[in-house]
């Protein structure tokens, strides 16, 4: 019954903070940075397109539609630019239109779940499991 509670009372500042995701073996990944701006949970996804033959790319972009409904949270990460390298500034090499659809729960121990639906296949896997802080890339 308390754990019940306590899982009803949880603020969108429960999910502010760095979230890291891995791949597999990839040494890099994607990361959400979860702030509250007057009240409202808001964030940057940097993400990885992997595409292929063409090469792996780097986004960052703000997230929208951010929803937080007592562990409960999803966004969007609209269309972003393609960039070759970290950090993803300078020329761009292109955009994906795919936009992405988060849904999930805050866990314990520091972990977020979530679940990601796209039209297309731009999702990293369909269910994703973000970490707490920032990891560094293996090896």
């Amino acid at each position: 019954m308390k754990l019940l509670a306590l899982l009803l009372l949880l603020a969108p500042s429960d999910f502010t903070g760095d979230w890291s995701y891995r791949q597999g073996s990839d040494k890099q990944g994607e990361r959400l940075e979860l702030r509250l701006r007057e009240g409202q949970l808001t964030g940057l996804y940097h993400g990885l397109e992997r595409e292929g033959e063409h090469g792996l790319f780097h986004t960052l972009v703000e997230i929208r539609d951010v929803k937080v409904e007592g562990r409960s949270l999803s966004f969007v990460v609209p269309e972003r630019r393609l960039y070759a390298k970290l950090p993803a500034s300078g020329p761009d090499q292109g955009f994906t239109r795919d936009v992405l659809h988060f849904s999930g729960e805050l866990r314990g121990g520091g972990e977020l779940v979530l679940r990601c639906r796209s039209d297309g296949a731009s999702c990293p896997d369909d269910t994703m499991l973000f970490l707490r802080g920032l990891r560094r890339a293996p090896g």
